[in-house]
């Protein structure tokens, strides 16, 4: 069956038997019964519901039934999910015969299979084959253009019986027209993008090959009214990035891991970055603040973008656990009254408030859905442990910063 995008979905495998035949439901040969916050069943496990087609749902499912005299008897059913094209242009650095090329890339998706066009200054190009690029369990198509590394306008139109989508990418040389943006995300890594976006589809890259990254940090200290106590001397760090460098190779981004900087737990930082090279300055960023890892059992009294909290100082996710009969509580709260948002776990020692303590209602996961969401502009977290245990690791972000209808989607299966 073909269903567009966001509708609903119910498929019947009705059976009959004496005794009542049990169902068991797979798709791609995986136990959907494994996957419980996924899809919504009837009372007899006949009936399978997805509430909000996407991608990730899309494919062969299959309902095995059987009894104590028999089976398993198999019905099998193919959901394909219809959806409008998408396309995502980038450019990376291409050597070939000791000569500097850059080759354009664009990598899209649809449903039906969109038809794509490259070009350059709104003049066609000569794309490659298409091939199949996997994320996750998700399928694009990519295609890509070697050309000369010459500055202009590239973009790329595709195209299904839903709609179409175009992406541009304006290709630079000058310096001096970055205007970089900072962001952390699930602080692993410090990004700087040399430039501001303007809108989801448009897009910049700088092709010059030698450029420096200067990145300046300085700690904030707040009081428990988010009164600025004490501001710290700004450190500045240097990063050079010369032609081919590989964390460079998309001419629009760089990211340096966090360890680099030497955060502390708990805190709060301000940070600015500038791009230049030997001859000219781009301008300053805006100030980003960052809100480190925090540690469970401290609160978080200002969330601006995300914030990562773990269950004790020396979490790895692995050796390090914690003791047995292990408690902590954290309150989150934002000044923007946004909602504040957590991706959905899977643990029984964790529960989710909406509000200020645990006397509010609790946040439970919602089928079908990536994120829990507070109501309000507070969140409590309680985490409790009888045996040793790893702990956690959670991200908590503003329901603003959420990205909503991006290409690379998070599929569980």
């Amino acid at each position: 069956m073909g269903t567009l995008m966001g509708e609903k979905v119910e498929l019947n495998c009705s059976v009959i038997g004496n005794p009542q035949p049990s169902v068991t439901w797979k798709l791609k040969k995986i136990e959907l019964n494994n996957f419980p916050m996924e899809y919504n069943y009837s009372e007899n496990n006949q009936i399978l519901r997805i509430n909000n087609l996407t991608s990730c749902y899309a494919g062969d499912y299959q309902c095995e039934a059987s009894n104590s005299f028999g089976g398993p008897v198999v019905k099998t059913f193919r959901i394909n999910c219809l959806t409008k094209p998408f396309s995502y242009i980038y450019v990376i650095f291409h050597e070939e015969h000791k000569r500097s090329y850059i080759q354009i890339r664009c990598l899209f998706n649809g449903e039906p299979k969109p038809s794509v066009k490259l070009m350059k200054n709104y003049v066609t190009i000569n794309a490659s084959n298409e091939r199949h690029i996997r994320f996750g369990t998700i399928y694009h198509f990519l295609v890509k253009a070697t050309v000369r590394k010459e500055i202009g306008l590239y973009s790329c139109h595709v195209s299904n019986t839903l709609g179409n989508h175009s992406s541009y990418l304006e290709v630079i040389d000058d310096v001096s027209q970055t205007e970089p943006m900072i962001d952390v995300y699930d602080s692993f890594f410090l990004t700087v993008f040399l430039f501001t976006s303007k809108s989801d589809n448009y897009r910049k890259a700088l092709i010059s090959e030698n450029i420096k990254i200067t990145i300046f940090v300085q700690k904030v200290e707040i009081s428990s009214d988010l009164i600025v106590k004490n501001i710290s001397e700004l450190k500045k760090y240097v990063f050079e990035h010369r032609k081919g460098d590989f964390s460079f190779q998309f001419f629009n981004h760089i990211s340096f891991e966090i360890h680099k900087f030497n955060f502390q737990f708990n805190a709060i930082y301000n940070i600015k970055a500038v791009i230049s090279n030997n001859e000219r300055f781009g301008k300053f960023s805006e100030w980003y603040t960052y809100v480190s890892i925090h540690i469970c059992g401290k609160n978080v009294p200002f969330i601006t973008n995300g914030v990562v909290l773990i269950s004790h100082k020396k979490f790895d996710g692995y050796l390090n656990k914690h003791s047995s009969n292990f408690a902590c509580n954290t309150l989150l709260s934002n000044t923007f009254n946004e909602s504040i948002c957590i991706r959905r776990f899977d643990s029984d020692s964790i529960t989710i408030y909406d509000g200020i303590n645990e006397n509010a209602l609790k946040i439970n996961n919602t089928a079908g859905s990536d994120w829990m969401c507070s109501t309000q502009n507070s969140l409590f977290l309680k985490y409790s442990s009888l045996k040793e245990d790893i702990g956690f690791r959670l991200y908590f972000t503003l329901v603003s910063k959420i990205a909503h209808g991006s290409l690379f989607q998070n599929c569980y299966l």
